[in-house]
């Protein structure tokens, strides 16, 4: 059982380590795991030598840091679906506004968009490539 307590001890303190010497953010998503994993250790241990002041603190510890591992995703996920969609939200708004046209131009019988021109300018801004509509192969 001490060997299990130290290797959770060692774990938390090389993550205070490295970010003390600015090695490793402590806002980063490795220094908290690094914290859960070592905390979750000593709070397993605790909890079996029924050290109830020793969970309370380890337990906290591990709590907090999943927290900022749960954030962290979130924030990652949020970032990656606003990156991949931002080109495919300005194309759709694109050619919502060339449809708007197109139907100021019916009313007036100017006929000069067609609406093969406004599907084949949005399936390429999606990027599905052809004109027929059809999807990229999975890579």
């Amino acid at each position: 059982m001490q060997f299990v307590s130290v290797l959770g001890s060692l774990l938390v303190l090389v993550a205070y380590v490295a970010s003390q010497f600015g090695w490793l953010s402590a806002k980063g998503l490795a220094f908290a795991l690094v914290n859960i994993v070592g905390s979750g250790i000593l709070a397993a241990v605790a909890a079996l030598e029924a050290q109830w002041g020793f969970l309370l603190l380890e337990g906290a510890w591990a709590s907090v840091s999943l927290v900022v591992v749960v954030r962290q995703r979130v924030k990652l996920n949020t970032h990656r679906e606003r990156r991949v969609s931002a080109p495919r939200v300005a194309t759709l708004a694109r050619v919502m506004g060339r449809m708007k046209e197109l139907r100021a131009n019916l009313i007036y019988q100017d006929p000069s968009d067609s609406a093969d021109e406004l599907r084949c300018e949005l399936l390429k801004g999606l990027g599905w490539g052809s004109v027929r509509g059809e999807r990229p192969k999975a890579s």
